[in-house]
């Protein structure tokens, strides 16, 4: 053999090598974007799992503040009726005391009239 034909042959043998790397360079390379897909698909489930759970939350943060607002309103409103019945009250006994106070005067007039009239039978 020829040192031409050797050179060739080695040439071609190289070749073939370089087919075969080439080759697995390929399947490496198409493996590595499948994987790349995977990947990111995986991302976009999380990043899907997580605005997910951050509207869930908002959602509930949301019922708990309405709840807590109108656990508020229903406060308020049971101390508005609270202080209208203590107002009412105030006022009845208020209205009372002033007719005791007008029993009382009357009936100290009598007592006065009374001893008075017995000051007259007396002398």
């Amino acid at each position: 053999m020829s040192r031409l034909e050797r050179k060739n042959e080695k040439l071609g043998h190289e070749l073939q090598e370089t087919k075969e790397a080439l080759i697995v360079a390929k399947g490496e390379i198409e493996r590595l974007k499948t994987e790349l897909i995977r990947y990111d698909l995986q991302n976009q489930q999380n990043v899907m799992e997580v605005d997910n759970k951050k509207m869930e939350l908002e959602r509930e943060f949301l019922e708990l503040t309405r709840n807590k607002q109108t656990d508020h309103e229903r406060i308020k409103v049971d101390d508005l009726e609270a202080a209208k019945r203590l107002n009412l009250e105030r006022e009845m006994w208020d209205g009372e005391k002033t007719d005791l106070l007008r029993k009382i005067k009357e009936l100290n007039r009598k007592i006065e009239e009374l001893t008075d009239d017995v000051k007259i039978f007396e002398e």
